[in-house]
């Protein structure tokens, strides 16, 4: 309240006691109408200017409503005056005018620090947080947001260490994602020395990539965790050299232009830290050793071993030793620059397109379309003298070992179709762990010839080729497989041409056929055994054989004769008509053996001859016959299962 000198009933609202000679009613309760306060408020900037910078904000009248007249009066007074009157604390120099000050929401000293120079008459952090802000903007005072301080940075020339500064003095203001999306707007400094609005457009990348210009990269003294949260993006130098940008930057890069040492330097200093890299890198252009500009993956380095495998003509050169000694060799391998094989890949192909050889024939072949495309090039460069060494060069580095033992990808498909082993082609070997064709086809005599088994023959029939090499090989008088190898083989060409991975007609059926006595007899001579019964009937020496199941489809491939037509038999002798279940012994055979019982009637033997006529004839002893009429007879001693 106010003392006039004494204690009155004017009520006040001002953090101070006032004491003043003013003229009062008789009473001396209340100040006479129409008499000026002025005199009261005149001073009452100096004594808050007088009072400890701490203290001071606290004895501005609170916001309000006036609890009496004079009150009224005096604090419009008092806000007039302190808002023009130099007494609140600056975050450096002399006492600011509220009117002509600005406080930063929040700022903390180390962010009053650095904007010093940016926000002119800068309030003292100390009296930035909320419990100040109704006093300060009662006083004039021009609160700054977040939003606001980023477009007043726009524009502003500062080192990329200064940035940093700001950004981490920022950071404990960004509490939120409003507070965030205020700051969309930050300027950020690149490394190519620009500096842009708005991280969200950035990347933030290593030391090492501080030459990058095909994406807007954050200059690496400004880098900061806030930048981050603010939306830039984090890339690894793989990411950065698998950008969209680059490729784009080095399709249009002029060659004679002056870009091009900045750019194969930023790119090469990079490859150095990153793994597997896109092939379109290969476009790079570096020079060689005659001082030409040509693409990376033309390009092989000094001493690469893959230089002696190559043909005279070859379209490699030999890069310049000043690159090496500048980018170092792993830098440069990454990016295609040879030294052993080079590997295409792609992960979302659609066509023969990768200018591999032969390609669209591969690609044809495919049942269905790869995934991914991982292929080893310039196969077709290699001489034809010297694939043992290139395979083992193939073996050697991870990547091409990788496309070589994948047998339906294009390189070992290559290799089995193009490439000469002692000038042979390599499906005519066998890995030597696989034995289902020895004795046909001769172990590959490579140190690490297990590893090539994506090369070598398959365990299956899986082509043409394949049929015909493994014909000939059966023709071959000099070749010895035991019976179970060549029963195998016949039965997977014939299953190849059942299941039509073969067509017959491509193949040309040979001279002379393996037997199962392993002899080679004239195809005119030979019989596929092509029914169970036939088979004690057929001479070993003439009898072909496969499974039952694909018996006529190797007649077929073999255009030879089958037993069943070339042999007829007539039962001698009555048996005695019974069936299979009223047969002890026919049920203890397959009971032990682990087959069926046949169902329907056998006609039982105490001794079954069958005479026989056409390519063999002649009275003979059988454990069992099937008549044409479908009729099973059978000797009582049950040796083995008898079966319809």
């Amino acid at each position: 309240m106010l003392r006039a000198p004494t204690r009155s009933d004017e009520l006040l609202s001002l953090p101070a006691l006032v004491v003043a000679d003013v003229p009062m009613q008789p009473d001396r309760r209340r100040v006479l109408p129409g008499v000026s306060v002025a005199e009261v408020a005149h001073g009452y900037p100096d004594f808050v200017a007088s009072l400890p910078a701490s203290a001071r904000v606290s004895f501005v009248p609170e916001v309000g409503f006036a609890r009496s007249a004079i009150d009224g009066a005096l604090r419009e007074l008092i806000f007039r005056r302190l808002s023009t009157a130099p007494w609140l604390p600056a975050a450096d120099g002399p006492d600011l005018v509220p009117e002509r000050a600005h406080v930063l929401a929040d700022a903390t000293e180390e962010l009053a620090a650095v904007l010093l120079d940016v926000v002119p008459n800068l309030v003292d952090a100390a009296l930035s947080d909320a419990r100040h802000a109704s006093a300060l903007s009662a006083v004039g005072v021009h609160r700054i947001g977040l939003a606001r301080l980023a477009e007043m940075l726009g524009g502003q020339a500062r080192e990329p260490a200064w940035w940093r500064r700001l950004y981490d003095a920022l950071t404990p203001l960004v509490v939120d994602g409003l507070a965030a999306e205020e700051l969309a707007a930050l300027p950020v400094p690149l490394a190519d020395g620009r500096t842009v609005t708005g991280p969200r457009t950035t990347v933030v990348g290593s030391d090492a990539s501080a030459e990058v210009t095909w994406v807007r990269l954050v200059h690496p003294d400004a880098v900061s965790p806030l930048l981050i949260r603010l939306g830039a993006r984090e890339a690894t130098a793989a990411e950065l050299l698998s950008d969209p940008a680059l490729e784009a930057a080095l399709d249009d890069l002029d060659w004679d232009g002056d870009e091009v040492d900045g750019l194969v330097s930023a790119v090469l200093t990079l490859a150095g830290q990153a793994g597997e890299l896109p092939g379109w890198l290969g476009s790079l252009p570096l020079e060689d050793d005659e001082g030409e500009l040509r693409s990376a993956d033309e390009l092989l380095l000094p001493g690469a071993p893959l230089a002696r495998l190559l043909v005279r003509d070859s379209p490699f050169g030999v890069l310049s030793g000043a690159s090496v000694a500048r980018f170092g060799e792993r830098a440069l391998r990454a990016v295609g620059v040879g030294w052993g094989f080079s590997v295409v890949r792609d992960e979302c192909p659609t066509g023969p397109d990768h200018d591999l050889d032969d390609e669209p024939a591969w690609w044809s072949s495919l049942a269905t379309e790869p995934e991914t495309l991982v292929a080893v090039r310039d196969l077709d460069l290699v001489r034809s003298d010297a694939w043992a060494e290139a395979l083992t060069i193939l073996l050697d580095e991870p990547a091409t070992r990788a496309a070589l033992t994948d047998r339906d990808g294009y390189t070992a498909w290559w290799l089995r179709r193009h490439a000469l082993i002692d000038n042979r082609s390599p499906i005519t070997f066998r890995a030597p762990s696989d034995e289902t064709f020895a004795g046909l086809l001769d172990p590959l005599d490579h140190p690490r010839a297990d590893e090539l088994h994506a090369v070598l023959a398959a365990s299956t029939c899986e082509s043409v080729e394949s049929a015909r090499v493994l014909l000939r090989a059966l023709e071959d008088p000099q070749r010895h497989p035991t019976a179970a190898v060549i029963a195998r083989t016949h039965t997977l060409i014939a299953s190849a041409v059942l299941d039509r991975r073969i067509d017959v007609a491509d193949l040309d059926p040979p001279d002379r056929v393996r037997t199962l006595g392993g002899t080679v007899a004239d195809a005119s001579d030979g019989l596929v055994v092509d029914a169970p019964w036939l088979a004690p009937v057929v001479p070993p020496e003439v009898a072909v054989l496969s499974d039952m199941t694909t018996a006529a489809a190797l007649a077929d491939v073999l255009d030879i004769r089958r037993a069943s037509e070339a042999i007829t038999g007539e039962v001698r002798g009555v048996g005695r008509v019974s069936s299979w279940d009223r047969e002890p012994g026919a049920v203890l055979a397959c009971a032990v053996l682990g087959l069926p019982l046949p169902t329907g009637s056998v006609v039982v033997h105490r001794e079954l001859v069958v005479r026989l006529s056409g390519a063999v004839s002649g009275d003979r002893a059988v454990p069992w016959w099937v008549t044409a009429d479908g009729t099973v007879h059978c000797v009582e001693s049950w040796e083995r299962p008898r079966g319809a």
